[in-house]
């Protein structure tokens, strides 16, 4: 066979035309430049910046969460300077209380130092930051001058108080100061703890203006007592957020302060030595003073138990971030190597393609075997899988191509042979055997080109003559691929045949096209009915209808009427049903007497056999039909690459999902 439409003719370089500035835009680039690069490059810098963006941030994560655990325990450690502020505050309300009362002053005046000593001690130890360190040493510091005053006794009782204050507002200072954390629940409770150490330096001066106060006039006293009694509800307030708004012991508080309240807006109630002011000062300092150790407990622990989850998370941290780094690291790489080994196996599948096999299978192709290609190992459904596949049905398109004059070459046969017979003369293909029936239809499809959309059925067990075999052979071949062309591509075409009593056969094939009208019918039965004669009718505008003349002259020739009509009686679809009456001087006779009655030709309307049950092969591919018919039929040529077109279907399919 001939491929010349495959080769390329030489162009000689002197009339090659070349545009202004094509030379300039065909320069390559630096092998340095960017789209120089091999895609293994590429992909290293798309890895390679984002974790090195990765591990730095991953660092400066772990270097804040180290910062943040260090600084709360600092926190905590700073937060330990609390107990021994609280104690030092006690012993000193007790020092004072004591010292103005006349009872157990020695004990009380070593208790004091013992904490002033370890609240000394514990300062030096601790790296506190400066407020909490100077708020410290005024505490120390007023608290010893306060206590020698008293003890020495050269301080009046109002003094007393006045400047016992300012050492409690500092006390409460320090306390909220030791506590320098982001944790709102903590920092309530140093509160609580602050207001506590407070309100129980205020029972305490009250306690000593009630025990003491004989000593200054009655209206100065009273003054004095409403004057402190008038800052607890700010105290009660700090000390709520540990108790609980509403809790047992804050209404208690809220109580004795009325209670208190009562009894010092009564002009005539007495309150030097007053027993229910006393009690209600007796059972506030109770509950404040379990306030203080619960409060004192709860801000330590709290504090050092977020200080160990601060600990804990940057170890986590430490642990966690560069595992993720290097998994990361693996996926990258993991997904680097499925993105480079099908760019490698495509590259070189290509390459291979281009330089060796396409040569190679198109000098197979020229010498009439039909090559298989080699499809690339890529199997994906992603872009390179596509690309490959792509690949893939270009090398397989390339030798369908290469097969096209074959099947070119088929169609100019079969019209070459259709003018021979309005011509006159007779096929060259006739054989001197007779030929199975269904060896001749199968021959038939075989020679269309859409074989696969033909089904066979019901084909009986008879010969055709070898005279007539061939024309049989062409007349249904035109008949089918008339039915082919006229119908949908995604229906199916029964060729199926039926044999009467007196012998005869009646074939049948019907489509599921759109039909003709009855006016265009009789006319197409009219032509086939005329035995091929060229009618003045003819002309080039229906010389399409060519088939219907080379199938009437073929009929004429062996006495086998041909004939349309519609849709056989059960076809759930409209279509156009073509019966070819075989009679029985075309089919070798059988054994057996025929029985009077059989097929009647086309132009009545015989009852419809029903059609046998399909059978299960259908129709064999051509390839085997024509090996089959080859020594009763001449053989049948084909251009029709099918296992090219086989695999270009199966290579098609994944690359569409």
């Amino acid at each position: 066979m001939s491929l010349s439409f495959l080769r390329v003719p030489a162009v000689p370089a002197a009339t090659v035309v070349v545009p202004a500035g094509a030379a300039r835009l065909a320069k390559r680039p630096s092998a340095w430049a960017l789209g120089n690069w091999p895609v293994r490059w590429k992909i290293v810098v798309i890895v390679l910046v984002p974790l090195l963006l990765a591990t730095a941030f991953g660092g400066l994560r772990l270097q804040s969460a180290t910062a943040s655990s260090s600084g709360l325990q600092l926190a905590a450690a700073r937060a330990d300077l609390i107990p021994t502020i609280t104690k030092y505050m006690s012993a000193l309300d007790v020092a004072l209380l004591a010292s103005s009362i006349g009872h157990d002053v020695e004990g009380a005046k070593k208790n004091y130092e013992a904490r002033k000593y370890e609240l000394q001690t514990r300062l030096a130890n601790t790296d506190v930051i400066p407020d909490v360190r100077s708020g410290t040493s005024t505490l120390l510091n007023g608290g010893q001058a306060l206590v020698d005053k008293v003890l020495a006794d050269s301080i009046s009782l109002r003094d007393r108080v006045t400047t016992y204050a300012p050492i409690l507002l500092t006390a409460e200072d320090v306390i909220n100061a030791s506590v320098r954390i982001d944790s709102e629940q903590i920092r309530a409770q140093a509160q609580g703890l602050s207001r506590a150490v407070g309100a129980r330096g205020q029972m305490t001066a009250q306690k000593i203006l009630i025990t003491r106060g004989a000593e200054i006039p009655e209206p100065e006293l009273r003054t004095s007592m409403i004057t402190l009694a008038g800052t607890e509800p700010s105290t009660l307030f700090g000390m709520s957020e540990v108790l609980g708004v509403g809790s047992p012991k804050a209404q208690t508080l809220q109580q004795q302060l009325v209670t208190r309240m009562a009894v010092l807006s009564d002009p005539a109630s007495m309150l030097v030595d007053n027993p229910e002011l006393l009690r209600s000062i007796e059972i506030t300092s109770g509950i404040v003073e379990q306030i203080i150790k619960d409060a004192t407990t709860s801000v330590t622990k709290s504090m050092e138990g977020e200080a160990a989850a601060r600990r804990g998370a940057a170890i986590r941290d430490t642990v966690i971030v560069p595992a993720a780094v290097v998994i990361a690291l693996g996926i990258v790489l993991l997904v680097a190597r499925s993105l480079i080994r099908p760019l490698r196996v495509l590259r070189d599948g290509a390459l291979k393609v281009t330089h060796t096999d396409l040569e190679n299978e198109i000098a197979q192709v020229r010498s009439g075997t039909e090559p298989i290609p080699e499809l690339l190992a890529v199997p994906t459904t992603e872009e390179i899988g596509q690309l490959a596949h792509a690949v893939d049905a270009l090398h397989t398109q390339a030798l369908l191509l290469a097969g096209n004059e074959a099947r070119l070459a088929t169609r100019l046969r079969r019209s070459n042979a259709n003018l021979l017979v309005l011509a006159g003369a007779r096929l060259a293909r006739d054989p001197r055997k007779p030929v199975p029936l269904s060896t001749v239809i199968n021959a038939a499809v075989s020679e269309v080109e859409d074989y696969r959309r033909v089904e066979t059925a019901g084909v009986p067990d008879c010969t055709v003559i070898g005279a007539a075999a061939g024309s049989v052979i062409h007349l249904l071949a035109e008949l089918i691929d008339n039915a082919l062309r006229y119908s949908p591509p995604t229906t199916l075409v029964w060729v199926s045949a039926a044999r009467g009593g007196d012998g005869a056969v009646l074939v049948r094939v019907a489509d599921s096209g759109l039909g003709m009208n009855d006016t265009d019918r009789r006319i197409a039965n009219m032509r086939l009915q005329a035995g091929g004669a060229v009618t003045p009718d003819l002309t080039p505008e229906n010389a399409r209808h060519m088939g219907l003349f080379v199938v009437g002259r073929l009929a004429a020739r062996h006495g086998i009427r041909v004939g349309l009509r519609g849709p056989i009686d059960d076809a759930q679809s409209p279509g156009t049903t073509a019966e070819v009456y075989l009679p029985l001087a075309v089919l070798v006779a059988r054994a057996t007497p025929a029985a009077a009655a059989g097929p009647r030709a086309p132009g009545w309307a015989p009852q419809q056999p029903k059609p046998a049950p399909r059978h299960a092969a259908a129709v064999r591919d051509p390839e085997a039909v024509r090996g089959s018919i080859s020594s009763h039929v001449g053989g049948v040529r084909s251009g029709r690459s099918h296992a090219l077109e086989n695999r270009l279907e199966t290579r098609e399919g994944p690359a569409q999902q």
